[in-house]
């Protein structure tokens, strides 16, 4: 009672507003039907030969410029988690629950120990894992980062796949023999880093793999 009270005062005083072009929306985390139309660009992946051998398929909610750019920028360098209702909402008018149905395992790209206690949290699991449980699939946090990576920005792609060569393993203990995964992500550019994460999970056994990230320069 006191919760929707409190809500309802903060919504009259602080009326919610689409996060792109500033319209106001009934809800927090709501966009008008225009910019969410706009920003919502599922699409496949180009793979290459090599990731072809590991992973089955990468989608991409939306290309990597505009609003896509402002949100994943200001969540990851700025640390602004007032913008993950926004995102939450994209995910779950962008992906219907019925086409992961017979997916075991949610895995997130991991951040190392490093990185992780400098930003606060991993932007991927911030990203999806509400998404996940909304599709009651079942989160996994399967894979460790076991060395601290270069930036990537400026890199070539030969200079990206030495920089995260063998960079990934298995968390001790777990077990994905038999199981089909998705890797998710903030943003896939070259695929490397999803591409070296497969391959861990491909040599534990799992059958099949896909990936999901929320934007693609690509």
């Amino acid at each position: 009672m006191l919760n929707t009270i409190y809500t309802t005062i903060v919504d009259f005083l602080f009326p919610p507003h689409c996060p792109l072009c500033g319209a106001y929306v009934d809800t927090v985390g709501a966009w008008c039907p225009v910019c969410l139309d706009q920003t919502i660009q599922v699409h496949k992946l180009p793979l290459s030969i090599l990731m072809q051998d590991n992973i089955s398929m990468v989608r991409a909610v939306g290309r990597y410029r505009g609003g896509m750019k402002k949100f994943i920028q200001a969540l990851k360098y700025q640390k602004k988690l007032a913008m993950l209702p926004a995102i939450h909402t994209l995910l779950d008018v962008a992906l219907p629950k019925a086409e992961f149905a017979g997916v075991d395992y949610v895995i997130p790209v991991p951040l190392h120990s490093k990185k992780l206690q400098a930003r606060g949290f991993n932007q991927a699991e911030k990203i999806f894992h509400p998404w996940a449980d909304g599709c009651q699939l079942t989160w996994l946090e399967a894979l460790i980062r076991c060395r601290d990576t270069n930036p990537q920005y400026k890199m070539t792609v030969m200079e990206r796949r030495i920089n995260m060569r063998e960079a990934f393993s298995l968390r001790e203990g777990l077990n994905v023999r038999g199981k089909k995964v998705l890797l998710v992500d903030d943003i896939f550019t070259t695929g490397i880093t999803i591409q070296e994460c497969a391959i861990v999970l491909k040599q534990a056994g799992a059958t099949r793999i896909c990936g999901l990230t929320l934007a693609s320069d690509a």
